[in-house]
């Protein structure tokens, strides 16, 4: 329970920082729909939890390494759309730039660990198959979205979208893998659904860029206004 309750507070730590780094507006009331949305989600995510697990346990250690994750997760997430919105590059080059360090540091943890065995072909081609590449092309297409999002959207979208995605799957599994559906799953969407109407029934309170001419063309200084 205590892994659910801080996993769901990146939606705050989200919206404190795009609300700090971004300059974006973010009404009271929508800063109570953002409340309500995380209750939503930790609502969702109890059906699991006996009665033995509903208490708060762990150490000072795993709080800590727990909060901030939640931090520099939204820090990363913020300041990727930082970046995507400095600069009118193409959103491909730019994709080109940040997963750079991923690969690097990626390359150089395999090299540190399979030493000169990473160079042989068996090794690369070890385990592939066609839901593996299906998988790795998914994970591929979901982050050139994810960028989009960010790009030409911002973080409370992408935020949003995660936070839908999680009760999608849930009601996938129930279909498909026959899960046992709970009041709490239920109850949670239902929050969560009105949570998220209610915020952006506000409108969606964008950052004013100091240069708008900085943003591509479908974006531009006129569409950016209107929008």
């Amino acid at each position: 329970m205590a892994f659910q309750i801080l996993n769901n507070l990146k939606i705050l730590s989200t919206a404190c920082l795009f609300k700090m780094i971004m300059g974006a507006n973010v009404s009271p009331l929508q800063w109570r729909m953002l409340v309500v949305l995380v209750l939503g989600s930790i609502m969702s995510q109890m059906g699991g939890c006996t009665n033995n697990e509903m208490s708060i346990r762990g150490s000072t250690l795993g709080y800590t390494m727990k909060f901030l994750n939640v931090i520099l997760t939204a820090v990363a997430t913020v300041y990727n759309e930082k970046f995507m919105k400095s600069n009118d590059n193409s959103i491909h080059f730019q994709n080109l730039q940040l997963y750079s360090f991923g690969f690097f540091f990626g390359v150089g943890a395999c090299v540190h660990h399979f030493e000169s065995d990473f160079f042989s072909l068996e090794l690369l081609t070890k385990g592939w198959s066609w839901s593996v590449l299906a998988l790795t092309l998914n994970y591929a297409f979901a982050g050139i979205a994810t960028s989009a999002v960010l790009k030409y959207l911002d973080n409370m979208t992408k935020t949003f979208s995660s936070n839908v995605s999680m009760f999608v799957v849930a009601i996938i599994s129930i279909i498909f893998y026959h899960e046992q559906p709970t009041p709490h799953l239920f109850i949670g969407m239902f929050v969560a659904a009105i949570a998220i109407e209610t915020y952006n029934s506000q409108g969606f309170s964008k950052p004013q860029p100091t240069n708008p001419s900085i943003f591509p063309s479908p974006v531009g200084k006129e569409k950016w206004e209107k929008v």
